[in-house]
């Protein structure tokens, strides 16, 4: 017996905004795992985990700001919002940046990680609701 619904459309059917917000998503969620890593090296090291924070602490701060600011340029240029708006979802992701590469610490990792989810949540978001506005 075979299902007969989908969860979407094929992938050849995709608009330009459907590729926009899947490759978003996927970059959003590949470096929210490599954000949380550096939250809690301590407890990583504890439990024998090998992630990049860990094996490469340098290289991996040094990197992790440009998938913040490349998604939040993305999600900013693509959005129908005001452009004081997306100056103010621009500078919380210059924020969170900044705090990753600078801020080494596992009290100003867990504040960073805090304001990464709340500052694309809201890119996310804004940007949803933009869209439903005609």
């Amino acid at each position: 017996m075979f299902c007969q619904w989908t969860l979407g459309p094929p992938l050849s059917d995709f608009t330009r905004d459907q590729w926009i917000a899947c490759t978003g998503f996927s970059v959003i969620i590949m470096f929210a795992a490599q954000a949380q890593d550096f939250k809690d090296v301590e407890g990583d090291k504890l439990q024998g985990r090998q992630t990049a924070a860990i094996a490469y602490p340098n290289a991996s701060r040094a990197i992790m700001p440009l998938p913040i600011l490349a998604t939040s340029g993305i999600l900013v240029v693509e959005s129908a919002v005001s452009s004081w708006l997306k100056a103010i979802l621009c500078v919380l992701g210059s924020i969170v940046s900044l705090r990753y590469f600078f801020l080494r610490t596992e009290k100003g990792d867990q504040r960073s990680y805090l304001i990464f989810n709340v500052s694309l949540s809201s890119l996310i978001r804004v940007n949803s609701f933009a869209r439903l506005i005609p």
